[in-house]
């Protein structure tokens, strides 16, 4: 893809940028609204509850900017998100196209932040994102909002994993396998001590300048 004749955007300018409020699970209740926690997997739902003081609007795209920053959902249902996710409102018309392109470039800016840098709703409001551009007839460049969605419907989603084309296209029946909610009794459960049940061994830090590399997979901080 060729990105040399993109522009930047500022948040701001293309979102309403509203801070998530946070709700202990003490004082959760189980129900179907999802909760948007920062978390980098199943949409950012977290949990599923009834409590609906504070909810977010669908059509939205919710993005951590603690634990798992830069996670970017597009989500289709009214939500609560907890006070680390900021939930961008669009200030243009928003479909799930154009939310797919927008969460797959925001997700690439995670780069950018860690824990001591966190992209909270202040930083984000100064944040500007890069985006397929065009020029108005007033010599102003927008969005080319046309092209992203079609980029999406004609080229992008038919390149997808066909399980993933399947969820895409909604061809998967959504009901869980049971209905019933497993509930364990543990009131006859026991604690135990971990050096109990398992040998602990303190691993070796690495050290870049003393490695070998000889085809050996390294975890995390050997790339």
């Amino acid at each position: 893809m060729d990105c040399r004749n993109w522009k930047f955007f500022g948040f701001k300018k293309l979102f309403d940028i509203r801070k998530g409020k946070r709700l202990t699970k003490a004082d959760m209740v189980d129900g179907d609204i999802p909760y948007i926690g920062a978390t980098d997997s199943n949409n950012g739902v977290t949990a599923r509850i009834s409590n609906d003081e504070y909810l977010h609007s669908a059509n939205t795209i919710s993005v951590s900017y603690n634990g798992s920053i830069a996670e970017a959902f597009y989500q289709t249902k009214d939500f609560w998100a907890t006070d680390d996710v900021n939930v961008l409102y669009p200030k243009f018309e928003l479909n799930k196209e154009i939310a797919l392109f927008l969460t797959t470039i925001i997700n690439r800016e995670k780069y950018r932040f860690n824990y001591g840098r966190k992209w909270d709703k202040e930083s984000m409001e100064l944040s500007q994102i890069k985006l397929p551009a065009l020029k108005t007839a007033n010599g102003v460049y927008e969005p080319d909002w046309i092209w992203i969605e079609n980029y999406v419907k004609n080229d992008l989603v038919k390149k997808l994993p066909k399980r993933a084309k399947d969820v895409w296209q909604k061809r998967y029946d959504p009901k869980p396998l049971s209905q019933k909610k497993v509930i364990f009794n543990t009131n006859d459960w026991k604690w135990f001590e971990i050096g109990t049940l398992f040998d602990v061994e303190l691993t070796k830090g690495d050290i870049k300048a003393e490695r070998i590399e000889k085809g050996v997979i390294l975890d995390h901080a050997g790339v």
